[in-house]
């Protein structure tokens, strides 16, 4: 079991609409453990190292942002630094 100060997340992928209720579920998870950031950077990873971000994957991402409660222009500033941590 976790300590204190581990987190532990639950990847899964959305093969429906990225407006499905996981989306939002895993969005509100998210804020309520205080893991926006890092959640977010690992999904924005995942899609990257992939063949970079789909137009889908995007999407997907935006929705998990919104639901969590993170901004526009704050996802943007995570996606930039997320990809240029990767090719650094």
């Amino acid at each position: 079991m976790p300590g204190p100060s581990q987190r532990v997340f639950f990847l899964h992928g959305f093969a429906s609409s990225s407006r499905s209720t996981k989306a939002a579920y895993f969005g509100r998870k998210l804020a309520a453990h205080g893991a926006i950031d890092e959640g977010l950077a690992l999904a924005i990873a995942m899609a990257y190292a992939n063949t970079g971000v789909a137009p889908e994957e995007r999407a997907e991402i935006e929705a998990l942002a919104a639901a969590a409660g993170m901004e526009k222009a704050q996802l943007e500033t995570l996606v930039v630094r997320t990809c240029a941590e990767i090719e650094a």
